[in-house]
C-alpha cells in the first residue's frame, strides 16, 4: 500500500450533518483552513474548542491528505494556525453553534 492510499479517519473529527465537519485537533483545522475550507464557527464543549467547517465533500479528502503529510505553504499555515490560537486563547470569539463568525476570522 503507497502512502497515499491511507485512509485515516479522525477521532477528533465529527461529522456533524451532510454539510458540516468538526475538529478540535488545531493543526488540523489550520491545515483546512490553509487549504480553503471555510470555517463556519466555533463551539466549546467539555472544556475543549471544536472548529466547524463546511463540508462541500471535500474535507475527507483534505484530512486524508494532512494524514499523509501533504506539503502546505508554510507562511499560510502560519497565518492560520496564528487565527485559531486567537479563537482558542481570546474566547472572545467563541461562537455558539448556529451563529456566524465574526468577518475578522474567516
Amino acid at each position: 500500500m503507497k502512502m497515499n492510499d491511507i485512509k485515516y479517519e479522525n477521532p477528533a473529527i465529527e461529522k456533524d450533518s451532510l454539510t458540516t465537519y468538526k475538529s478540535a485537533d488545531l493543526y488540523l483545522s489550520a491545515f483546512l483552513k490553509t487549504q480553503g475550507a471555510i470555517l463556519q464557527n466555533t463551539t466549546k464543549e467539555n472544556g475543549k474548542v471544536f472548529f466547524a467547517f463546511q463540508d462541500d465533500g471535500g474535507i475527507q479528502s483534505l484530512v486524508n491528505q494532512y494524514f499523509n503529510d501533504a506539503p502546505v505553504p508554510v507562511l499560510q499555515f502560519k497565518a492560520s494556525l496564528g487565527t485559531l490560537r486567537s479563537i482558542i486563547f481570546g474566547h472572545h470569539s467563541l461562537q455558539k453553534a448556529g451563529q456566524p463568525m465574526k468577518e475578522k476570522y474567516k
